[in-house]
């Protein structure tokens, strides 16, 4: 008999976030952003090309001299890698923090475009509830009052 349990591990689909990274990368309507998901694969190439232009370096200086190579391994390299790594990362970062800001700023514009639609809506409740008998009879009352007020306040020539 067949182990069951290994067919299913073979058979298995990739994961679906990255088979979503796959075709967001061929998605030329450009509606799904895969911006944000791929900057840690970024940030990794960063650090990586570093560590091996260093390395390179490092191997050029052991070639020319043995002190200058324990100059390069022990403080230019080093010191070259986490400067590398630090702007790195604060660029990368700051590219996430404008992304995640425009995301809220685009949650805020369709809150206010709710909130108008609601003052609209609150502004037709307020003409439905002027038809009401009680509400009728208010309005009559206050209105013959702002009348009586204005006619005393006025001087009539004849």
């Amino acid at each position: 008999m067949k182990d069951l349990t290994k067919q299913n591990e073979t058979n298995t689909p990739p994961p679906k976030e990255s088979v979503d990274m796959f075709r967001g990368l061929f998605d030329f309507s450009f509606t799904h952003f895969i911006a944000l998901r791929t900057i840690p694969l970024l940030y990794a190439i960063v650090l990586i090309s570093t560590a091996l232009f260093l390395a390179d370096q490092t191997w050029g200086a052991f070639n020319l001299s043995t002190k200058r190579g324990l100059v390069y391994l022990f403080v230019i390299s080093p010191t070259t890698f986490f400067f590398v790594a630090a702007v790195a990362r604060g660029i990368l970062e700051l590219y996430i923090s404008i992304c995640r800001f425009a995301g809220v700023a685009d949650d805020m514009h369709s809150m206010t475009n709710k909130i108008a639609g609601l003052t609209k809506t609150v502004g037709d409740v307020k003409d439905l509830t002027k038809k009401l008998p009680f509400r009728a009879k208010q309005d009559k009352s206050e209105n013959t009052k702002t009348t009586q007020r204005l006619k005393k306040d006025v001087n009539w020539p004849y």
